[in-house]
């Protein structure tokens, strides 16, 4: 059951962050920045077990961030992570001052599953060897585009185009 997060849940959401930002496919959130930004937080609950999550971030004018975006690997494959996605999509939308919703992510393969198109290829230098990082988007309802970057930790940059 896919529902918004509650206090209780801030542990739980840590330890998926912790597990996915261990080798570097999530950036790490303290408990206290999760506790802090608890209501922005969607958890996906079975068994009474949070097992996935993901945070949308407000804060730059039109722009939210699908963030901290994880599944507990033994329910991948069940269309969890879809379900959290569209949801924040949706969310986004009661948002009215959002025109633009963006990701960082490696899972390229589930944005471009939900519709995502490649707009721009960079690369990145990090020990004389070029990593390939894939910007796409996606318009979608009232937004002007849906932003998918594959984020490279060596840049510590957000790149996105507007139309």
């Amino acid at each position: 059951m896919l529902r918004k997060a509650k206090i209780e849940d801030a542990q739980a959401i840590q330890n998926l962050i912790c597990f996915y930002s261990e080798d570097g496919k999530m950036l790490f959130r303290s408990l206290e920045e999760i506790e802090q930004a608890i209501s922005d937080f969607r958890v996906y609950e079975k068994s009474g077990e949070v097992i996935g999550i993901c945070n949308l971030k407000y804060g730059w004018e039109k722009l939210v961030e699908i963030r901290s975006l994880g599944v507990d690997p033994r329910y991948h494959r069940r269309g969890i992570a879809t379900q959290m996605i569209k949801d924040s999509i949706n969310q986004a939308l009661l948002n009215q001052s959002c025109d633009t919703v963006f990701v960082l992510t490696y899972a390229i393969p589930l944005f471009e599953k939900l519709g995502f198109k490649i707009i721009a290829v960079a690369f990145s230098v990090r020990d004389r060897v070029c990593s390939q990082s894939v910007v796409s988007c996606l318009p979608v309802h009232f937004f002007n585009q849906i932003i998918l970057a594959n984020y490279v930790t060596d840049w510590g940059a957000l790149f996105y185009a507007n139309s």
